[in-house]
């Protein structure tokens, strides 16, 4: 079993798509530990395997071979239904696409994965403000979607990851469609749920600039990783905006 300042391992993982001679292995045999309460970014170009590691840390998908742990659990050990019920309580998603309901509140959709866990509208509405308020739209949580901008509309979405008080927040390219003002927003806001909360958020970008936010980079090639490293003090993004 992992220690337990390990919010995530992956032991030999290994990922291979189609069989025979067809056969690509996105990813090849990663072995790495994700450390609570850091932020951590993976890093690379297009079909570097990144987002098919994240995937598989996430339980959104399984390894052809070895071995991944969230929380000490192994997911291979875990039924269809235990493995649902793992990334509905212990694991947080946020999408490139803030995938929001449209005719929902930013409150009704932040709500939302605690009504389907079975919590009562009121306890889930109001866990709910509070994660509104902790990305900092506690004053727009009556708005739609429509009525929020970009990076407003993805802070949502990272409240509706936070409200279940995942061990996991994985975050895939979550400023992908977002301007340079939008992206800090949702930097700094990752940022701030790390170093005031404790938070564990694993993040992919394709960008290196924005990983130089993060507490440590993976940095992966061809469906490895080829580089383990800690951004410089002198590196780091410095992130504007209200706190």
């Amino acid at each position: 079993m992992p220690p337990a300042e390990y919010a995530a391992e992956t032991r030999n993982v290994i990922k291979s798509f189609g069989t025979g001679a067809v056969a690509v292995q996105a990813v090849r045999g990663i072995t790495c530990a994700i450390l609570a309460g850091e932020l951590t970014a993976i890093v690379g170009p297009s079909g570097c395997g990144k987002s098919t590691l994240l995937s598989m840390i996430g339980a959104l998908d399984t390894p052809t071979s070895g071995q991944v742990f969230v929380g000490g659990v192994d997911i291979a050990t875990l039924s269809d239904y235990d493995r649902t019920l793992l990334r509905r309580q212990k694991i947080g998603f946020v999408f490139q696409a803030y995938n929001l309901m449209p005719t929902l509140t930013a409150l009704e959709n932040a709500a939302l994965p605690l009504e389907l866990d079975g919590i009562s509208l009121n306890e889930a509405q109001e866990r709910a403000r509070v994660g509104l308020e902790q990305v900092g739209l506690g004053r727009r949580v009556d708005h739609l979607p429509s009525m929020l901008s970009g990076g407003e509309q993805q802070r949502v979405a990272v409240a509706r990851a936070l409200v279940t008080k995942p061990t996991l927040l994985l975050a895939d390219e979550p400023t992908g469609n977002l301007d340079s003002a939008g992206s800090q927003q949702v930097l700094r806001m990752l940022r701030d749920i790390v170093v005031d909360y404790g938070q564990t958020v694993v993040m992919v970008t394709h960008d290196s600039e924005i990983a130089n936010a993060a507490d440590r980079i993976l940095r992966m090639r061809d469906g490895v990783i080829a580089e383990d490293s800690r951004p410089a003090p002198e590196d780091k993004v410095v992130l504007t905006g209200a706190k």
